[in-house]
């Protein structure tokens, strides 16, 4: 019995299928660099992306640096005494009725 390996014949097989095979190999490697490529330029894109919400990319948003704070819900003088007596007021009556 003869293997077909060892004709002529199996050998132009083989060196075929070793051929495709490198060839295949190679689209492969080329295809993963590709790809790597596109993965960097991508990264550029979203790093470029996420800079434009920085301070550094765009225009700043709220209030300007020494700019004096607003101040919001303070009480004046005279409404703190008037706020003070209310509760006074409230607090004695409760006073009565727990007594």
């Amino acid at each position: 019995m003869e293997f077909p390996l060892a004709t002529s014949y199996g050998r132009e097989v083989l060196a075929a299928n070793l051929n495709w095979y490198e060839v295949e190999t190679m689209d492969i490697d080329k295809m993963v660099a590709d790809l790597k490529k596109e993965q960097e330029r991508l990264g550029r894109a979203v790093a470029a992306l996420l800079g434009i919400g920085s301070a550094a990319g765009g225009k700043r948003r709220g209030r300007p640096p020494g700019a004096p704070k607003k101040r919001r819900g303070g009480l004046t003088a005279a409404g703190r005494k008037r706020l003070s007596e209310m509760m006074k007021k409230r607090w004695a009556e409760r006073r009565k009725k727990g007594a």
